[in-house]
């Protein structure tokens, strides 16, 4: 339980270094010098984009050039660690590396959504 300002979402691109979830330990140093070299190329001014399409292991995003659309806290879209990494970006910020149960990732905060006043939400209130 947290307070948090009431945000309608945000939209995100990331990069995935996918890791099986029985990886554990020293095996993990792999793929967070794979992350971390890929945030590197980012830091020195290569194309996000470019590089969420050549290297993220989410196939599906890398598809979209790492489109992740829009995450919404009260949808609970993500895992709870990249949520809390997104939502404490600033919009056109890079984070640094986020571990989840799917790998490491790399985030960079696109825009944010503004919520829907109550005027707008009171019909879809009223249905929950």
């Amino acid at each position: 339980m947290d307070r948090h300002p009431r945000l309608g979402g945000l939209k995100v691109h990331h990069i995935l270094v996918g890791m099986n979830k029985s990886i554990t330990g020293k095996d993990t140093l792999l793929y967070y010098r794979r992350a971390d070299s890929l945030l590197s190329l980012l830091k020195a001014g290569a194309n996000f984009e470019a590089l969420a399409s050549a290297t993220s292991d989410d196939k599906f995003t890398a598809s979209k050039r790492g489109d992740l659309d829009y995450i919404k806290r009260e949808e609970r879209r993500t895992e709870p660690q990249f949520d809390k990494v997104a939502f404490n970006l600033k919009d056109g910020e890079i984070s640094g590396i986020v571990r989840t149960s799917k790998g490491y990732h790399i985030i960079r905060r696109d825009g944010t959504i503004a919520a829907k006043t109550y005027d707008q939400e009171k019909d879809n209130l009223k249905k929950l």
